[in-house]
């Protein structure tokens, strides 16, 4: 009987694999160049499996885009837009049918350098005015104009919005262009939505770097002039993808690198502007410009991480639980009520209170992508920030002139001012930000990166660095260094305060110890509260900042600033001896109300009350004529005080 054996598949290829190989033995000359390289993007379309998408087959569309190329240059062939529409499709086809960029790589360089020189071509005829290409990745731009006639002072190049939604911009000065000597000129503008056919070297990809933008490439024809050492540079902006990065640098594709395989170089280009989640920068040549970022630290505070955010969300669930104990806590005792700081300490924590609920809210509003709920949630956010941070300040300044300058009046005019103060001046900082970024996504900060052309926006808050640090980083920072000033002359203060009452924290023995032990905790405690209400842990911040240990500060600061509500609390009501007994009164109180009203539907016998009873450890008292006998601890003038409470 006969059985099959194990295949043999070395000499096997598949039907698409068999129609490239089949594609290249023909002979490719000016007269079949286009049917041939629409032939080519009829292939690409359909090399969908990994098993196509070979080292063979890219080396096979290479050879065809160079060959027409070369006739083009050669002046056999002239582009036309059949021809360069089906280059660029198929470099379409590759960016996003998922080659591998490894297999790419030793011909990305020459298939660009040969798709380019064909637009160019094409570009630089004169019936080729004002032409776009769009592809689901890939576009392609031209226009044509007269120098003498410019003007506007620059040229602005960017992609058709009906392909992506990002800003990425080359601005070239109009002043370059009048010093050329054409006075009729062509342009191109290409813009590539992946990165993939410009790959990096196996340095920058081990040293954890990537390119994190599109790639766009300006060019201006119908000269004899290399547009390269501009005295005025060229200024190009690019969105980064990326949330988490750092070093960003602006970068130029330069052909020649590697051995003729191409690679990024920063020669001749400077990163001007770092945005969140967008790049400025000026380079003295045009040729493709990208993004490259490195991985190895974030940019700011808060990377995205779902432990992080977890515990983001369940730190302002009980942060907003304990706010709320602590404001009605303040205001129901008239004990506490009455005091001063009670004004400000109540206004500091509806703040923070309003600011973990807009947190709250943004979290829902990132789900939703919509602009206005995406912009409404930052600018509640950026309010109550700066609201809470105020507040915080205003806490600093009344201890100072409690404890530091203590011969003082506090009148209500003074509360009034700091209230008013605290409350308005944030609006001007919101007006001043939602003013400047009036117009464009300004505050959606970054995108999904598995759907380049329909953005799911992760985080919303300002994008723009400079309205970003004016309006709200450095007004903080400016606070909580006046908090670090006044809390440097408290704590002075304090410690004066223990000398001349003589509390040492010197070695002793017996009680002295406790007495060391116990005072040195309560110090430590008031320490620490002040902090707390002064927000000086909100100086962790800067801390994430840093590229070393900046994951130890980032929880650090989502533990301080998330549970600072939580903190207040266990000052507030707990460590507070005033707040602890007015609760176990009030608790107490609602204790002998619910015995009145158990011993009241009882039938108990009447009993008069003895004056020997009445003298008695446990005191009786009658209710509905009913005697209740009633624990050592609640006295009358227990009872009378919590009456008047």
């Amino acid at each position: 009987m006969r059985e099959w054996k194990e295949p043999i598949t070395d000499h096997c290829i598949t039907y698409v694999t068999y129609q490239y190989r089949i594609l290249i033995m023909q002979n490719i000359t000016a007269e079949n160049a286009e049917t041939v390289v629409g032939n080519l993007r009829g292939i690409t379309e359909e090399t969908t499996d990994p098993l196509d998408q070979t080292l063979g087959n890219i080396n096979i569309i290479s050879i065809v885009l160079k060959s027409t190329k070369n006739l083009i240059l050669n002046e056999e062939l002239s582009s036309t837009i059949n021809l360069t529409n089906s280059t660029i499709a198929i470099l379409n086809d590759i960016s996003t049918l998922g080659w591998n960029p490894a297999v790419l790589a030793p011909n990305s360089s020459l298939v660009v350098n040969s798709f380019e020189t064909i637009a160019e071509d094409f570009a630089a005829d004169p019936n080729s005015s004002n032409i776009t290409l769009r592809h689901s990745s890939t576009q392609l731009r031209t226009s044509q104009f007269t120098v003498s006639y410019l003007q506007d002072e620059e040229l602005n190049y960017s992609p058709d919005e009906s392909v992506t939604m990002d800003d990425a911009i080359i601005t070239v000065p109009t002043s370059v262009l009048r010093n050329l000597s054409n006075n009729y000129l062509a342009d191109l503008f290409v813009y590539y939505n992946s990165s993939i056919l410009f790959p990096l070297t196996e340095e920058s990809i081990e040293s954890n770097n990537t390119i994190s933008s599109p790639v766009i490439a300006a060019s201006v024809l119908n000269t004899t002039q290399q547009l390269t050492n501009l005295t005025e540079p060229v200024v190009i902006s690019l969105p980064v993808y990326l949330q988490n990065y750092s070093d960003p640098q602006c970068v130029a594709w330069d052909f020649l690198a590697n051995g003729g395989n191409g690679g990024w170089s920063a020669k001749g280009c400077n990163t001007t502007e770092i945005h969140i989640g967008r790049v400025n920068c000026t380079c003295n040549h045009l040729t493709n410009f990208g993004i490259i970022v490195s991985l190895n630290a974030r940019m700011g505070p808060l990377q995205k991480n779902s432990v992080l955010d977890i515990l983001s969300v369940v730190g302002s669930a009980v942060s907003i639980v304990a706010l709320i104990t602590t404001i009605v806590t303040l205001l129901v005792f008239k004990k506490l009520r009455s005091r001063d700081i009670t004004i400000f300490r109540v206004q500091m924590c509806f703040a923070l209170l309003s600011l973990y609920l807009s947190f709250l809210l943004s979290l829902i509003t990132e789900t939703t992508s919509s602009e206005v709920a995406c912009t409404i949630s930052s600018l509640l956010i950026q309010y109550f920030t700066l609201a809470s941070i105020l507040w915080m300040g205003a806490e600093a300044i009344l201890m100072y002139r409690k404890l530091v300058v203590v011969f003082t009046a506090l009148t209500n005019t003074f509360f009034i001012a700091i209230s008013l103060i605290c409350w308005s001046i944030p609006v001007l900082f919101v007006f001043i930000s939602l003013t400047t970024l009036a117009t464009g996504n300004n505050y959606l900060i970054s995108r999904n990166e598995d759907d380049d052309t329909n953005a799911d926006f992760n985080f919303c808050f300002i994008s723009h660095l400079g309205v970003f640090l004016g309006t709200f980083l450095i007004p903080i920072f400016v606070i909580l260094l006046f908090n670090i000033l006044i809390f440097v002359l408290v704590v002075r203060a304090l410690i004066k305060h223990k000398r001349q009452k003589k509390i040492k924290f010197a070695d002793g023995a017996g009680d002295s110890k406790v007495a060391m032990i116990r005072n040195g905790t309560k110090f430590l405690l008031g320490i620490i509260s002040i902090m707390t209400v002064f927000g000086l842990m909100w100086i962790l911040a800067a801390l994430t900042f840093l590229e070393s240990g900046s994951m130890v500060f980032e929880v650090l600061f989502i533990f301080a600033n998330i549970f600072q509500g939580l903190l207040i609390f266990f000052f507030q009501c707990i460590v507070s001896e005033d707040s602890r007994k007015l609760w176990m009164r009030a608790m107490v109180g609602m204790t002998i109300i619910k015995k009145k009203k158990k011993v009241s539907t009882k039938n108990l016998n009447k009993r008069p009350v003895s004056p020997s009873n009445e003298e008695s450890t446990n005191k009786s008292y009658v209710v509905s004529n009913q005697s209740v006998e009633l624990p050592v601890i609640m006295k009358p003038d227990n009872l009378q005080e919590q009456d008047k409470l």
